[in-house]
């Protein structure tokens, strides 16, 4: 009878396999020492050892088992699934088991043990395994399993079995080491047991939640489904849009995988931007990866037709792509041409397919300043499971902020993948290259007497609502300042029309900035900034600084350029992706909430009226961005061991 059952248990664990839908975590934690060929133990609970055959992929393992019965018959079914085992326990043959054990390890071996057993009690450690590891200074790494659906025996161990189509998962633990030195080994052993029961109550807890859910690649079905019916669905309105917009027509190839830049590259860093803003707060980071890689080293990747244009123009040595519509078999295919040695994302941009896609490749992807709101927390909520899925590729992700980074824990990420490492914006350098002004503003200067003693208001990124404030609080303001000018600069250009019709209704003269030079007559009070990447320089002209998508429920926009040219800044109370920064501007005294165009006429007639003050303010912004500088350096530290 013994002789025919270890066939059979090995069919029956082999055809469980097949049906299980599982997920392997933090193998990291064990590839870092089968990648240097370094010996280790492997400890796991004797009730957990059903199916942990399938996940030891090391180059050999022996296993402790007990010279019993029963341990004969795990023995052989071992024996199927290419295990050599050593026999003994700590009530029989335990001296001589402890020097095999030595030994293999000695000869490179991988040892496997189950430390609670052969007979418990259940879940404790016993000391073999912790006076093993002293002696040979190889690293203990826990080991479990757990499905959501399962048979749980009457033994002493409640030894487990997972049933066919269940959720399951391997977890590694943090590797454990005992000093040779050591020689209060019970506070080792203590230590050692509660790091494999976190360890299994993690992975019970993970089982429990996914129990009754869809396996992931039903997940990615339905999202692939759901992204080729809106498609389909919506086809002629994005034909029309296509028609009327040639740059993104122009685009279209490279967003299905096509006609991609043909220059060789060799294993680049890729990093991903959704448009222009996240372009700007990647830009420090890029600069500093095409100085040490050189412009083949680094590939960029956006969204928008208007984020291309800037990385064209700011980099343009620089490959420059679309990123693929969210597809697995066009991420897939992309991201093989580029064969990045590194997919460096940038604040939110969380695409499932292309995540998944990446994993599979074994493409390490790292998320940068990356931030959260509360309103697209909510939304990740409802994917519930789905979220941790897609997301579990991602090696590592320094945030913003605090919230920032609750707010991904809380949706599962694990809390040792999150580091908050403050807001790359801070680091960017906003000077002029070789301390020349460029042209364009030296052009606004003159034409628009933005060079004489006439005070300037700059208001940049505004939005719907946010100009007909800014305009008010400027007619009250003009009464009171003579030649007090106003730079207007909407947050997308495609508004300027209504803000020429705003100034119009309220009786306001103006010009537009890519009409400046050929107006005639004496500068109006208004100028419309309707040209692209121009904002971070006009903001050097002004006296007092507002900053929009604040006084409307947008979450508000860059306050750290304004505040580089050493500016008084104001803002609106809704800044729910500033809210941190705006915090420390607010605590430092340089910046200011206003909420009405009241706020913002006494605000500004305080700063006017007061020179000095506002200079001693603007200085304190400057030094106080020029002190947080160093951030970059920390996001860079971040990335360094991904490049070696």
């Amino acid at each position: 009878m013994l002789d025919r059952l270890p066939p059979v248990i090995w069919v029956i664990l082999t055809g469980i396999k097949k049906t299980l839908f599982t997920r392997e975590l933090f193998p990291e934690r064990i590839d870092q020492f089968w990648r240097k060929k370094v010996p280790v133990i492997v400890a796991f609970w004797h009730s957990r050892m059903a199916v942990l055959p399938f996940v030891y992929r090391g180059r050999g393992v022996k296993v402790l088992i007990s010279p019993s019965r029963d341990g004969e018959l795990v023995s052989r079914v071992l024996g199927h699934f290419n295990f050599e085992t050593i026999r003994g326990s700590s009530s029989r043959q335990g001296a001589e088991a402890l020097k095999k054990l030595e030994q293999a390890i000695q000869e490179g071996f991988d040892v496997g043990i189950t430390p609670d057993g052969p007979r418990g009690p259940a879940r404790e450690i016993k000391p073999g395994v912790i006076e093993l590891a002293r002696k040979t200074g190889a690293p203990i790494v826990p080991l479990t399993f757990a499905s959501g659906r399962k048979i749980r025996f009457k033994s002493w161990d409640r030894f487990e079995f997972p049933l066919p189509f269940s959720r399951g998962f391997y977890l590694w633990g943090q590797p454990f080491w005992v000093k040779p030195e050591a020689r209060e080994l019970e506070q080792e052993r203590k230590d050692l047991e509660n790091l494999m029961n976190r360890l299994t109550g993690e992975a019970d807890q993970r089982a429990r939640e996914k129990n009754g859910s869809l396996p992931g690649s039903a997940f990615y079905f339905f999202y692939s489904l759901v992204i080729c019916g809106f498609f389909l669905l919506t086809s002629p309105y994005w034909l029309i849009w296509l028609w009327r917009n040639p740059r993104e027509r122009q685009g279209l190839p490279e967003r299905l995988g096509f006609h991609l830049d043909d220059r060789k590259l060799t294993h680049p860093v890729w990093v991903h931007c959704a448009s222009v803003g996240e372009l700007e707060a990647a830009k420090p980071l890029l600069s500093r990866l095409i100085s040490g890689r050189g412009e083949e080293g680094v590939v960029i990747s956006l969204t928008s037709a208007t984020g291309r244009e800037q990385a064209r123009k700011q980099f343009p040595g620089v490959r420059s792509i679309f990123l693929p519509l969210d597809l697995g078999f066009l991420a897939r295919r992309v991201q093989k041409l580029i064969n990045p040695q590194l997919i460096v994302l940038f604040e939110a941009e969380l695409w499932p397919n292309f995540l998944r896609s990446a994993r599979r490749l074994g493409i390490p992807v790292c998320l940068l300043n990356g931030r959260i709101s509360e309103k697209s927390a909510r939304g990740y909520r409802l994917a519930g499971s789905f979220f941790r899925e897609f997301t579990g590729g991602i090696d590592f992700i320094g945030v913003k902020g605090a919230e920032d980074s609750h707010r991904l824990i809380s949706l599962g990420i694990r809390p040792e993948k999150v580091e908050i490492l403050g807001d790359l914006k801070w680091a960017g350098d906003h000077s002029f290259p070789e301390g020349k002004t460029p042209e364009f503003l030296e052009t606004i200067r003159d034409r628009f007497s933005a060079r004489t003693v006439n005070p300037v208001l700059v208001a940049g990124s505004t939005h719907p609502g946010e100009e007909e404030i800014i305009l008010q609080a400027f007619l009250k303001l003009s009464g009171r300042y003579q030649g007090l000018k106003l730079i207007l600069a909407p947050r997308k250009l495609n508004r300027v029309g209504e803000l020429e019709r705003l100034c119009q209704q309220n009786h306001i003269d103006f010009w537009l900035r890519s009409q400046i030079q050929v107006n005639n007559g004496p500068p109006p009070p208004v100028l419309i900034l309707d040209t692209m990447g121009e904002l971070r320089e006009v903001y050097s002209l002004g006296s007092v600084i507002f900053v929009g998508g604040s006084l409307v429920p947008v979450g508000g926009h860059n306050l750290v350029e304004a505040a580089f040219w050493g500016k008084p800044v104001l803002f609106g109370p809704h800044l729910e992706k500033q809210k941190e920064i705006a915090e420390r501007f607010l605590k430092e005294g340089f910046g200011f909430l206003v909420r009405e165009p009241a706020e913002i006429v006494s605000k500004v007639g305080e700063l006017l009226d007061d020179p000095r003050l506002s200079q001693e303010l603007g200085e304190k912004a400057r030094g106080f961005v020029r002190e947080e500088g160093q951030i970059l350096d920390r996001y860079f530290d971040l990335i360094k061991p991904y490049l070696e």
